[in-house]
């Protein structure tokens, strides 16, 4: 590897988009999709700078495979990123346009790649001496073979100038924040477009490379580092100051480095040159002064063309291995680089002069000449990288102390007030713009906190006086719905008494009718005549005791009755064995195996458990009607209290006993009731309404329980002059929400027609006329109701 001037600029160029690439690389997850195109950009250009340094960093003719096969593809990558990345500029209003262009703009540069590669095959490689490093030819008087080496730039123009065309149509229709980013990017464009045609006015031989590599490499440098800070600018990026700080930074110290090694690379080579020229004068004195092998201090071979005789060859090659000695142009005034024979040492600088009349050619080696400046070179690198990490490491007191952390320090404290915070101050650490801003931002959170504590202050005040007009409201309003409420519950019950009370006489009269008309046995025995009526008459209507069984017990007993009954001769034993039980009878002795032994006298049995169950059934019938004639009286009284019947001393148990006997026929599906009562608990108060009490409560908590194995559970509790009657269910509970309403009238939650919302007050009321209160505790799989009532003092 030996370095020259150009691979100082090409190192840095590379440095710069290589590692503004990774910047975007590693952020690629919180950038828009768009950004790819600049990654394509940078990765091209890093690309692109890297194939300038492999060729001007080594001697050797495997750097023009680089230069066609890396250069080339990486320009038009370049190009065709920064067409995309015109289309969406600002927004990407024509994603089809942008998709198909950008489509053609790729098949060109397939094309241009494979008639570059082409002609490439076509060359010869050789080392270009304005290039200073191994290519193709690049020129041909061939017009096919020079369309070839043109191509590249060529398509890199077109590129550029329909990403110009573009841009040109959007800065007329964009905003002014836009266009000043569609600018800069015009610029940049512009910059790498104007390269790419003086690239192809190089390749055509119009002028030299010294000047165009050094503005090619700086113009492009501020090109990359105007797009990538555009990049960053964009309205929906998330930009990083320190970032932006580091790539001014960077092309500055580029620019300033690359500008001094300018001035070293010209000053170097102007007297590298003379010399040269003196070493040419002092050879020729020598020469002309008869001596035939002259002392040299740079010279490797002086050569008499005349008589091809080598007063210096150091490389002891013979004249005939030197190629184009008689074709060459002789240059009296100036060294220029030729090829002597072939391989890196056979490049000489090379220049002639004339010794009486004889022609002599002086030539120094070109590999020398680079080692010189390879030393150079590597100072200017270790510089620059040496300045990078000086940078770096004064970046956090040059930049990220004195602006990074007092913008973010500025921009969390505008964080907290958006969320709310008006309390926190910011801390003023610099006494600059920042700072002046920081404390315009203090000074105003304070002031927006003072407003806000007033207005606060304002509004609760005004919130309070809402709220207590609010609730007077509601009170004039509940006030009113209730006497409404009344009002209308009065009118309902007169007319319910009546319409309800005339269906219940007639319920009744029928009851009585029934039971004093049935044709065969009564409850007495003024209708009994023969001795077989008689015994049956015990049978069925005499007194039994409904013993208290388990039930495994109790089906026992059924069996063992219904196989009695089959015994006896009755057919259908089962539901005669039900039936009996439920009329209480539970066993027949054996001595009434020869009384059932005719058939007359197991149907008069039959009629006569039917006329039982008759009479038990017009029973229920006459509570019923008795119990509903009470409920309308109730509902008649809540909204009117008149006077009542006079008070008096009932047992407590006995009324729940009889609302359990009624929803018998109810419960005994799957409900399990299970009842501990005190027997001996007296209460002074009005036994029928309590009865309705009970009525109401137990059926809620039966209808709970429907849908379920129910488990409904009625207890008592005595403390000192009061009793408390808990009943319990296992059912689906009261919503929490519903809890405060379930008392008021009106209020229910089944479904239309199936309640009034009137059991619940009215059972509240009874309890509050008996000097008592009830309580609710309710959430799934538990509801109790608590009754309190005061114990008889008699």
């Amino acid at each position: 590897m030996v370095l020259n001037f150009f691979s100082f600029y090409y190192f840095g160029l590379s440095l710069l988009t290589g590692s503004a690439f990774l910047y975007f690389w590693f952020k690629r997850d919180s950038l828009p999709k768009s950004f790819s195109d600049y990654r394509y950009f940078l990765i091209s250009l890093f690309l692109w700078s890297l194939t300038w340094v492999i060729c001007n960093s080594f001697l050797e003719e495997w750097t023009a495979y680089v230069f066609v096969f890396l250069k080339n593809p990486a320009i038009l990558l370049l190009g065709n990123s920064l067409l995309s990345a015109s289309f969406r500029i600002g927004r990407d209003d024509y994603p089809s346009v942008r998709k198909r262009a950008v489509f053609a703009s790729s098949l060109l540069g397939m094309g241009a790649v494979i008639y570059n590669v082409w002609g490439f095959s076509q060359r010869e490689i050789d080392f270009d001496s304005k290039l200073e490093f191994y290519v193709p030819a690049q020129f041909s008087p061939i017009p096919i073979l020079q369309g070839s080496i043109i191509i590249i730039a060529t398509i890199v123009s077109l590129q550029l100038f329909g990403a110009l065309l573009i841009l040109l149509y959007k800065f007329r229709r964009s905003s002014v924040r836009t266009r000043k980013q569609i600018l800069n990017f015009i610029f940049a464009a512009l910059s790498i477009l104007s390269m790419s045609l003086l690239n192809i006015l190089v390749d055509m031989q119009f002028f030299g490379n010294d000047t165009y590599l050094f503005i090619l490499t700086n113009v492009t440098f501020i090109a990359v580092t105007v797009v990538i800070l555009t990049a960053l600018n964009q309205e929906y990026t998330e930009s990083n100051v320190g970032f932006k700080i580091m790539s001014f930074n960077l092309t500055l110290l580029f620019l300033v480095l690359s500008l001094i090694a300018n001035i070293l690379f010209s000053r170097y080579k102007s007297d590298f040159i003379i010399d040269l020229d003196r070493e040419k004068d002092f050879v020729k004195t020598q020469i002309e002064n008869g001596t035939l092998h002259p002392i040299v201090y740079q010279a490797d071979i002086v050569l008499n063309l005349e008589d091809s005789f080598f007063n210096i060859n150091k490389f002891q090659k013979p004249v005939s291995s030197f190629s184009n000695l008689e074709s060459r142009i002789p240059t009296y005034t100036t060294f220029k680089l030729e090829r002597g024979f072939p391989g890196t040492n056979g490049i000489f600088w090379m220049g002639d002069f004339s010794v009486k009349n004889q022609h002599f050619l002086i030539g120094i080696s070109y590999k020398e000449y680079r080692r010189k400046i390879h030393s150079i070179v590597i100072w200017l690198i270790l510089t620059l990288i040496a300045t990078l990490v000086l940078v770096s490491l004064l970046y956090p007191i040059l930049h990220k102390a004195n602006i990074i952390n007092p913008l973010n320090r500025l921009l969390e404290g505008i964080h907290r007030m958006q969320k709310g915070d008006l309390t926190s101050k910011i801390e003023i650490t610099t006494f600059d713009e920042i700072g002046i801003i920081t404390a315009s931002f203090n000074q105003m959170i304070s002031q927006v906190r003072d407003s806000r504590q007033n207005l606060e202050l304002l509004i609760q005040e005004r919130t309070e006086e809402l709220h207590q007009k609010l609730k007077e409201l509601e009170n004039a309003q509940s006030q009113l719905l209730l006497a409404e409420r009344m009002s209308t519950l009065g009118r309902i019950a007169a007319g319910v008494a009546h319409e309800i009370n005339n269906p219940l006489a007639s319920i009744k009269a029928s009851s009585n009718f029934l039971r004093d008309h049935t044709n065969f046995f009564y409850d007495t025995d003024s209708r009994i005549e023969t001795e077989q009526e008689k015994i049956i008459h015990q049978i069925v209507f005499g007194s039994h005791d409904s013993p208290k069984l388990a039930t495994y017990s109790k089906l026992k007993m059924k069996r063992e009755l219904a196989l009695k009954l089959k015994s006896f001769g009755f057919s259908e034993e089962e539901e005669i064995s039900d039936s009996c039980f439920d009329m209480g009878i539970t066993e027949l002795s054996e001595e009434y195996r020869n009384f059932f032994s005719s058939v007359k006298t197991r149907e008069l049995f039959l009629n006569a458990l039917e006329h039982k169950q008759i009479l038990f059934h017009l029973k229920i019938i006459d509570s019923a009607v008795d119990r509903a004639s009470k409920i309308v009286f109730a509902l008649k009284q809540y909204s009117y209290s008149g006077p009542k019947e006079n008070k008096v001393n009932f047992n407590l148990k006995q009324g729940i006993d009889e609302v359990l006997q009624m929803y018998a026929n109810v419960w005994r599906k799957g409900t399990q009731i299970d009842v501990s009562v005190e027997e001996t608990i007296v209460i002074y108060g009005y036994p029928d309404e309590l009865v309705q009490v009970w009525t109401n409560l137990i059926y809620n908590s039966l209808q709970a329980t429907a849908k379920i194995s129910g488990i409904v559970e009625v207890y008592s509790k005595t403390k000192g002059d009061r009793v408390s009657i808990f009943i319990q269910d296992n059912g689906h509970g009261i919503p929490k929400e519903n809890l405060s309403y379930i008392f008021e009238p009106f209020f229910t939650t089944k479904d239309l027609g199936m309640g009034t919302g009137l059991g619940l007050p009215i059972v509240k009321k009874i309890i509050e006329s008996h000097g008592g209160e009830i309580k609710v505790e309710s959430k799934p799989g538990r509801t109790i109701f608590e009754v309190s009532l005061p114990i008889s003092k008699s």
